[in-house]
């Protein structure tokens, strides 16, 4: 008989998994290596078998994980994530042994779930409510499958492990914080099969898996409401005190706080975490060294923590980070800063001589750009540029790196009207994380009773046209209009310190007859972000100038329209189709930029401000266009 309340819904249930049964069948013959993932939910994992009762995917096998139609002895690797606590008490001991029948000797198994521990803790300690311990502990409850019957700590996990033939090689809770929206509390257990012919010691397996949590935060389990390179050979060797030098000095605050980042070698706790490869064992091929912001909120930052990501989860090259400023935020916030803090110069364990002989690339993505040349390396620059000709002081920076990469044909074109070689200069775009920047998630929860939303994300400074967006709105609009232009400045303490429209926005919210504005300009987390797109209408960007315009790709991704000028960056991902251009003429700036002399003379956009007039109304009074736009604009990013 089926248990309590578990129905079919008659339709999928807002912000759960999907209702409908999986169609997918067993592939025959069986790939090999043969690896399952077990109860995959969205988590779709490529190289993988994955299994579920219940998905839209039809390449998700339909398949009662309890038993698996599957030979003895015949399976590499098992990934369990977040599916043992769907079972009853009664089922996980003989779950656990199916596992182990179909691993083959020595294979490894890899669950995770949630802590009953850490879960108790956050209760007790207030950190959760009780509607949000009773959600996380018992469940989402959105389909038949999504109720948990169980919880586990580490040492009942270990017991029924051992007991169905299996050796805990790794543990580790996940004790994430609740600063950014609430996410359950989840700990990892890494086992492998007993050869019945090997001794096994009990110690710390150094052939695991690779760390896949890095892809998968709990945004799905969120109830709404709750918070929302060519091998050369060098005459110069590469010198390894480069990297000691930075570590100790780069990134080292000057005053009393220097205890704070934890910088001395006595007081540094190295987090010893393993980078593994779910398939085999990386081999990497060359070093590559990463100098440039991490830990910080800002777009410079989040390309750099995504690129090392990838790198890491390439397993193609020994990355070492060296971060450009000082932290902002803890880099043990979830498990993909973790992954980075472990290759970070701060805490990174010494390599081999093997792999420390390997070639090295340089790679710079920091404001400003700098000088001296890494020795021994291969020195790439990372670089956008917003103007039509570059600052002469750093053409002799570009002209002695190997390669430069900037991410937008126009911000290309640049380099070469100011003299570098076409050859050298490769467009290397920037993107989005999927899984964060989507239509489907929590939504900023804004002070208003307005209906269309305008929304601004990036520092309200000249070159980005926020004075021309300012000016129209308030020139097109009354407070009696049904709509509000939310603005998220950025980079008021840092790049464009004393160049923000602050003042001009509280003079604005003064008038009494001005159209709603609101104004957000403390620093928010990339999930605070994506939501606070979610929660407005259409995306505008009448810029001077841009390199990329990486706001304008993310606020695509999560489902909304865009309005942006017509010549620049945002050229290379925008179409008709998904966005309201702005006619623009180029109008030169003259032969410098901020006191230092450039190539030539630069030119900027000028978008039409009377036709954005007219776009912004055009938008308030069509919501029908407006939604297509923002579906099309986010398959497209």
């Amino acid at each position: 008989m089926d248990g309590m309340n578990r129905i079919e819904f008659e339709r999928d249930l807002q912000y759960g998994f999907t209702n409908k049964k999986a169609t997918g069948a067993m592939p025959s013959p069986l790939p090999n290596p043969l690896m399952l993932n077990l109860g995959c939910g969205k988590d779709f994992r490529e190289g993988f078998v994955n299994i579920d009762l219940f998905s839209n995917d039809p390449s998700v096998v339909l398949g009662d994980i309890r038993r698996l139609d599957l030979p003895d002895d015949s399976v590499d690797f098992i990934l369990a994530s977040d599916i043992l606590e769907h079972f009853s008490h009664h089922e996980t001991q003989q779950i656990l042994k199916e596992w182990a029948r179909v691993l083959k000797p020595d294979a490894e198994l890899l669950i995770r779930c949630p802590s009953l521990w850490l879960q108790a803790k956050a209760y007790i300690n207030g950190v959760w409510s009780a509607d949000i311990a009773s959600f996380m502990i018992f469940g989402g409850q959105s389909n038949p499958g999504d109720y948990h019957c169980a919880g586990f700590d580490e040492i009942s996990i270990r017991e029924k492990l051992q007991l169905a033939g299996l050796e805990t090689a790794e543990f580790h809770e996940e004790d994430t914080p609740q600063d950014s929206g609430f996410i359950n509390l989840n700990m990892t257990i890494l086992a492998k099969k007993k050869n019945a012919n090997v001794i096994v010691e009990d110690t710390h397996t150094t052939h695991a898996a690779e760390t896949f949590m890095s892809q998968h935060e709990e945004s799905a389990s969120n109830p709404q409401g709750f918070a929302a390179l060519e091998n050369e050979e060098s005459d110069d060797l590469f010198d390894i005190s480069i990297l000691e030098e930075l570590a100790g000095e780069r990134i080292r605050p000057k005053d009393d706080s220097y205890n704070r980042w934890n910088i001395n070698q006595n007081n540094i706790e190295k987090e010893n975490i393993e980078i593994r490869n779910l398939q085999n064992e990386s081999h990497p091929q060359l070093n590559i060294v990463w100098e440039g912001s991490q830990f910080v909120w800002h777009s410079l930052a989040i390309i750099n923590r995504e690129h090392c990501s990838n790198i890491i989860d390439s397993g193609t090259a020994n990355l070492t980070i060296i971060p450009y400023e000082a932290d902002s935020f803890a880099s043990g916030a979830n498990e993909k800063y973790r992954k980075l803090k472990s290759q970070d110069i701060r805490f990174k364990e010494q390599v081999s001589d093997e792999i420390g002989s390997l070639p090295y690339v340089w790679i710079r993505h920091q404001w400003p750009p700098k000088s001296d040349a890494p020795k021994g390396a291969k020195w790439i620059v990372m670089q956008p540029w917003e103007f039509t000709t570059h600052r002469l002081d750093f053409l002799e920076i570009f002209k002695e790196c190997d390669e430069i990469w900037t991410p937008s044909n126009f911000s290309r074109q640049s380099f070469l009207n100011s003299g570098i070689e076409f050859d050298k200069v490769q467009v290397i775009p920037n993107g989005i994380d999927p899984q964060l920047f989507s239509p489907a998630g929590d939504k900023y929860r804004l002070n208003t009773q307005k209906n269309v939303k305008f929304l601004y994300v990036g520092g309200t400074i000249y070159r980005k046209g926020f004075d021309i967006l300012l000016d129209t709105y308030l020139n097109s609009f009354t407070k009696d209009d049904d709509v509000v232009l939310v603005v998220k400045d950025m980079g008021g303490d840092t790049f464009y310190r004393n160049q923000t429209a602050k003042d001009a926005i509280y003079e604005a919210q003064a008038k009494p007859n001005s159209p709603e504005i609101i104004y957000i300009d403390q620093m928010m987390t990339e999930e605070e972000i994506s939501s606070l797109y979610r929660a407005c209408t259409v995306f505008v960007s009448p810029y001077r100038g841009e390199g990329f315009s990486l706001p304008t790709l993310e606020a695509m991704a999560c489902g909304l329209p865009v309005v942006v000028t017509r010549g620049g960056s945002t050229d290379d991902f925008t179409d008709e189709y998904c966005a309201w251009y702005l006619e623009a003429r180029l109008v030169s700036i003259g032969d410098e930029l901020d006191n230092k002399k450039l190539s030539s003379a630069a030119s900027l956009l000028e978008p039409d401000k009377e036709q954005l007039s007219s776009l912004l109304r055009e938008i308030s009074l069509s919501p029908t266009e407006v939604f297509a736009k923002g579906r099309i604009g986010s398959t497209k990013a």
